[in-house]
């Protein structure tokens, strides 16, 4: 048998769907934050002349908010789901939050379950490159 060895998000979503669900809270995150920002008029350069809107939180509580819920998401997903799961899951989420270009506006250090999801995507990746 061979190894799954993925070249693209694509390859990894057609082997491990993302559940309706895990999109229904992606999109809720999505519009929580689109809800509760707004743009500054500005541009933000993301990489090879490619600008996005800057937006910004319309308050400091709405961002921790935010956080938390996002922080929450990320918990219960690498509880929850394989380790493939939760990598296309992640996947996907930087679809719906990209768009909006999400880690100009909101400190996502403050995230409790991020390095466990970094670590996962890492030991992943070197394994789907072997």
């Amino acid at each position: 048998m061979t190894a799954f060895k993925p070249k693209t998000f694509e390859d990894i979503w057609e082997k491990y769907p993302v559940s309706e669900n895990n999109i229904n809270d992606l999109n809720k995150l999505r519009d929580f934050w689109h809800a509760n920002s707004h743009l500054t008029g500005e541009k933000t350069i993301v990489g090879n002349g490619y600008t996005m809107p800057t937006r910004v939180w319309n308050d400091e509580s709405l961002e921790q908010e935010f956080i938390r819920m996002y922080d929450n998401f990320l918990g219960d997903l690498l509880d929850t789901h394989s380790p493939e799961e939760v990598m296309s899951t992640l996947g996907v989420s930087a679809n719906p939050l990209k768009g909006y270009f999400l880690c100009q506006s909101t400190n996502l250090s403050q995230l409790k379950n991020w390095n466990r999801a970094v670590e996962l995507w890492t030991s992943l990746n070197k394994k789907w490159a072997e």
